[in-house]
């Protein structure tokens, strides 16, 4: 169907089609899959030799077979991409697709992936530690390499005049104990949160001066009440008038479902996200994570699910294998976020759950950990 609004789209292969006369047509459906947009599957012989080899614990003849199967990030990005511009969910109930993480999915819609698999090989994302830039001490380091990207509402981030404003009338309601920060910016984000980071150090991890990422700087957040009331009292002395940073993360008008399918990674020292939470008030359901990594090499970075300043997270059901022998590898990784939610997750000999700086509200119910790793505050 011709969209006579849209002059400017590009194609989407399988969702926008431009013809000859610069006319759209877009692809109509109730939701779309990755077969819609021609993602390549893992073919049935080669599923199988896959399947047989690594029942026999062959892991190099596995990523062997799969050397020679097309990758289907490109597919996968364009299906999320189509189905975040007509508001449609994405479903994908069976078949199985290497990916190499080369192409970030923005997910913005329902996603059900549950009875599909996606494989990850000795191709896949990066050989290097990648946590991502820090905000005001390492900006210009490398972002990590992101399976899906889980996004919202674009965050409201305080200008310089702003924040100097902030730190002159303001800063000083940042104190332990306090509930109440009267700034009239946020009154309209009733039901968000604001993040505040500071300038000044607070921690110097190990009692390393020289690596700016050892350096822990003072930050709160707390989700927002009515007429300058915080729902979470701030917990930590912030030095007044030092804050380098701020925003404002908006309220969501839904929760945005993830159904994860089973992700089954076989190259070693291969670091990526399989989901970034980029926004708040997220359901991640039944994730199925089986890891062919050994402990040969280093493995610090890699994250399975990753969030950072949001609020409302929830993931129900999960079995995980642990990744051997490395620190700073996590199942879970969330920074900075209010009101986390973990029901239901166990895993093959252990894994690791970290709330890096700082979790307000974190609630677990039958879950089995091995590790759970706070620093500076939990």
């Amino acid at each position: 169907m011709v969209n006579p609004d849209d002059t400017t789209s590009g194609e989407i292969p399988g969702g926008i089609l431009v013809d000859v006369l610069g006319r759209r047509w877009y692809r109509q459906a109730e939701f779309v899959s990755y077969d819609m947009f021609m993602a390549p599957r893992v073919p049935g012989a080669t599923l199988l030799a896959v399947q047989v080899a690594l029942a026999m614990g062959n892991c190099s003849s596995a990523i062997a077979y799969l050397s020679g199967v097309e990758a289907a990030d490109a597919a996968i990005q364009n299906a999320h991409r189509y189905a975040n511009l007509l508001n449609i969910p994405v479903r994908q109930n069976d078949g199985a697709f290497l990916v190499l993480v080369d192409h970030e999915a923005e997910v913005r819609t329902k996603t059900s992936l549950g009875g599909s698999i996606i494989f990850t090989s000795a191709d896949s994302g990066v050989n290097e530690i990648r946590w991502g830039p820090l905000r005001l001490l390492d900006p210009t380091a490398p972002e990590p390499k992101r399976m899906f990207n889980i996004k919202g509402k674009e965050r409201i981030e305080l200008t310089p005049a702003e924040l100097a404003t902030f730190n002159t009338s303001y800063s000083q309601y940042l104190k332990k104990g306090s509930n109440y920060l009267p700034y009239p910016k946020l009154y309209p984000y009733y039901g968000g949160m604001f993040y505040a980071l500071s300038n000044e150090v607070e921690i110097y991890r190990n009692g390393n001066r020289d690596n700016p990422r050892d350096r822990v700087l003072y930050r709160d957040f707390s989700r927002i009440g009515r007429n300058g009331a915080l729902t979470e009292r701030i917990v930590k002395d912030i030095p007044t008038g030092s804050i380098g940073y701020a925003a404002i993360i908006p309220k969501e008008d839904d929760f945005l479902e993830f159904e994860c399918p089973h992700f089954i990674e076989l190259g070693d020292s291969r670091r990526f996200l399989n989901i970034e939470v980029s926004r708040p008030m997220v359901r991640i359901k039944n994730l199925v994570h089986t890891s062919w990594q050994t402990a040969s090499t280093s493995l610090e970075s890699r994250v399975v699910i990753s969030a950072r300043e949001v609020f409302d997270v929830f993931c129900e059901y999960g079995e995980t294998t642990c990744h051997p022998a490395e620190n700073g590898s996590y199942v879970i990784c969330i920074r900075d976020t209010c009101n986390v939610h973990i029901d239901n997750y166990y895993g093959l000999h252990g894994w690791g759950f970290q709330g890096h700086h700082g979790i307000k509200g974190l609630y677990g119910n039958r879950n089995t950990f091995n590790r759970v790793d706070f620093h500076s505050f939990g």
